[in-house]
């Protein structure tokens, strides 16, 4: 009865991870075709880092979070 549990929970582990990375693996706007098969050329094996680095790339590019942060201009102090 365990042996059945047991494989029942690492089935479904397992169906769960193959579909949460089919959900990451999607090349962002910005990155050409070109440009990912560089990027995933460099990550071979792991296609969610080589996924996850052409989102950082298209999110600095883009301005979005992670990029170079605005920061407010010190004021004059009126002394």
């Amino acid at each position: 009865m365990n042996a059945i549990k047991s494989f029942i929970k690492e089935t479904i582990k397992s169906i769960l991870l193959e579909q949460k990375a089919e959900l990451d693996e999607v090349k962002p706007p910005s990155i050409t075709d070109a440009m990912e098969e560089k990027i995933l050329a460099q990550y071979p094996g792991e296609p969610g880092i080589a996924y996850a680095t052409m989102w950082k790339i298209h999110n600095e590019s883009s301005g979005k979070k992670g990029g170079k942060r605005r920061t407010r201009k010190k004021r004059k102090s009126s002394k």
